[in-house]
């Protein structure tokens, strides 16, 4: 009776050093999980808020090229009403140089 109950105690305790030890590997199991979990929150969190500031900068492209392109639309409507203006002021000035060449050619032909 007293071998059966050492080989009792023997593999009870066995059993226990094994429960322990598996208890210890899936302990460390949890631990780098977690870790693993921490860090890809962090790489989560990380690449968020670089989506968020692409997303800003995006915004600020877009606002700057729609301001640049109203400001060469004005300044196109600007250059082309000064062209127009050139334009109008060389007709006027031709209009009066044929009417003093006519009223030339009108003086020299009664002379």
């Amino acid at each position: 009776l007293r071998t059966a109950v050492d080989q009792l105690h023997a593999a009870l305790s066995k059993a226990d050093a094994e429960a322990a030890q598996t208890h210890q590997q899936q302990r460390a199991k949890i631990e780098a999980l977690t870790a693993q979990l921490a860090e890809c929150n962090a790489r989560t969190v990380a690449l968020e808020q670089e989506v968020g500031q692409s997303e800003a900068r995006q915004k600020e492209m877009k606002r700057m090229h729609e301001q640049g392109t109203e400001e060469l639309l004005r300044q196109l409507s600007s250059t082309r009403a000064s062209y127009e203006a050139e334009a109008q002021r060389l007709q006027a000035q031709v209009q009066d140089l044929v009417a003093q060449r006519e009223a030339l050619q009108g003086e020299a032909t009664r002379a």
